[in-house]
């Protein structure tokens, strides 16, 4: 099997899992039928769906890619068939949807397990026998586009609970395979991150910048919850830091609190000496430190699998911060708490899926991303299967309102 056609279509390693999963790809490319990706976030998809359509006959035809998650419940048929001119209020204009767009070629549905139940209905029925007909529209057309599902979820387990159809899991599932999350590919983190960094040094024309030795097998032990899109993206930012042409990775779990707070990576030596004073107020400083040390201390809490978050900052002669004047910074902080609190429950139940998230919870999607933000969490230290203390408990569908008097 020729390596050089999946390099160039950016997949890289050579570890044996991975290798089996290109196999896979290559045998799946050559037959016209509806295929199933699996895989944590991060682990390369789009890559692999891409892949099957350009190694396939329809490689001429498009590549229509779609988040599923993204689509609103009410335009369902619409974004899917398209509509005519008058079919609703906003109709103004004839418009094709994304069947049309894709025909001929490929159709990839991303993220397809948050679709609601109404849109796998509609799905389900277009799988079928490939018929639609656009919103509004008499006349029933034929689609010839391929279909391929992903999803970094086990979609066994959402039929188990009820969020998603047993029959369009069998529908979708006649070809499928999972793509290794990068824990397991032995040998690939240094392939990727050559290849990452050869990128790099080429759009920034400047001196070749390398990675310091040390830092090899610090990224090599790394369990990269977020897969190639974390390495991808830490390589990036700590290129765009160094000043100097030698990349040194004091800690990869922690290497954006490194930056302002040395003592988080235990002792050693910082990667990038800066004076704090210098340029910045002590608001602004004490802010961000208070903030890294939550996200520091909220990361080692994900893992051990700890669904109950509890951080109260502290002062140099280690008394809590509570010393607040009036009732208010109190009630703020404790909102600030639990907050924090059903956040994480609820990543953990949704396994780290923004759409599954708001479904279960009720939170607009935006919404749910501005409360991580604002929270320092990221969504992708619960891609992966954690020990959780309570699995089945609730899911408050109450918080909107609670967060919406917090915010006023």
């Amino acid at each position: 099997m020729p390596m050089n056609k999946f390099t160039n279509l950016n997949l890289i390693g050579s570890s044996a899992i991975f290798l089996q999963a290109l196999k896979l790809i290559d045998r799946f490319s050559a037959y016209d039928a509806t295929v199933l990706i699996l895989g944590e976030t991060g682990t390369g998809k789009e890559l692999a769906a891409r892949a099957i359509h350009y190694l396939s006959d329809r490689r001429d035809g498009p590549f229509v890619p779609i988040n599923c998650g993204a689509i609103p419940d009410s335009l369902v048929e619409s974004e899917f068939f398209g509509h005519t001119k008058g079919a609703f209020t906003d109709a103004r204009e004839s418009r094709q949807g994304l069947v049309m767009q894709a025909q001929g070629g490929t159709l990839f549905l991303d993220e397809i397990e948050a679709m609601s139940p109404r849109a796998q209905g509609v799905l389900l029925r277009f799988l079928q026998d490939k018929e639609y007909r656009p919103v509004g529209g008499t006349a029933v057309q034929n689609a010839n586009v391929r279909v391929i599902g992903a999803s970094n979820v086990n979609l066994n387990d959402q039929v188990r609970q009820g969020l998603f159809r047993s029959d369009l899991l069998f529908r979708l599932n006649t070809l499928s395979f999972e793509l290794p999350p990068l824990r397991k590919r032995v040998g690939d983190v240094m392939l990727l991150t050559q290849e990452f960094l050869a990128r790099l040094n080429h759009q920034a024309g400047l001196p070749c910048k390398v990675l310091h030795p040390d830092s090899i097998g610090l990224l090599e032990a790394y369990d990269w919850p977020g897969n190639i899109r974390e390495l991808e993206n830490l390589l990036q930012r700590e290129f765009i830091l160094e000043e100097g042409t030698v990349i040194k990775i004091c800690n990869p779990a922690c290497s954006e609190t490194c930056l302002f707070y040395p003592e988080m990576n235990n002792g050693s030596e910082p990667v990038r000496k800066e004076n704090l004073n210098s340029g910045v107020g002590n608001a602004g400083f004490y802010e961000r430190r208070f903030l890294d040390r939550r996200r520091t201390a909220f990361k080692h809490q994900a893992r051990s699998g700890s669904t109950h978050f509890q951080f109260i900052p502290k002062t140099e002669n280690e008394h809590p911060l509570l010393s607040y004047e009036d009732f208010k910074k109190a009630k703020e902080a404790l909102i600030v708490q639990l907050e924090m609190n059903h956040l994480i429950t609820l990543l953990k139940r949704a396994k780290g899926n923004l759409s599954l998230a708001s479904r279960l919870s009720g939170h607009d999607r935006s919404d749910l991303c501005k409360l991580l933000k604002r929270h320092g969490l990221d969504r992708q230290l619960f891609t992966t299967d954690l020990p959780s203390t309570n699995p089945d408990g609730p899911i408050s569908h109450d918080f909107p309102a609670l967060f919406s008097e917090h915010n006023r």
